[in-house]
């Protein structure tokens, strides 16, 4: 699939945890968070002006496997990350990353990990 997630500087789109949406409390770790695939030449699509709260639930809150230049990510605000998982993670690929803000994970910011091949994105 395809993940097409363009919010404005005004008006990101903000993936939270189901605590949030139903008036409780958040906590890191609440939910998994967004993975992305892709592969040479695929365009995965586009996140844009987006934040990932409260992710970490056996996977980072946000990863990337393998994801090709032809996708956007830009605008991203990673926050609230659990222990378990660092907040973002980047598994090769070659995406060009701009703007991405990590903030008050309880583990690890940012991680790369090896997969079939190395990360050559900026």
């Amino acid at each position: 699939g395809v993940l097409m997630a363009m919010g404005t500087s005004t008006e990101p789109i903000v993936f939270t945890s189901g605590a949030s949406l139903e008036g409780g409390t958040s906590e890191p770790g609440d939910w998994s968070g967004i993975r992305m695939e892709g592969g040479e030449g695929v365009n995965s699509g586009t996140l844009r002006y987006a934040r990932v709260e409260y992710g970490g639930d056996g996977d980072a809150g946000l990863r990337l496997n393998d994801i090709d230049e032809a996708t956007t990510i830009e605008f991203i605000q990673v926050y609230r990350g659990s222990a378990d998982e660092p907040g973002a993670e980047i598994r090769g690929g070659n995406v060009h990353i701009s703007n991405l803000y990590i903030s008050e994970c309880e583990n690890t910011s940012l991680n790369f990990r090896s997969s079939d091949s190395e990360f050559t994105g900026s």
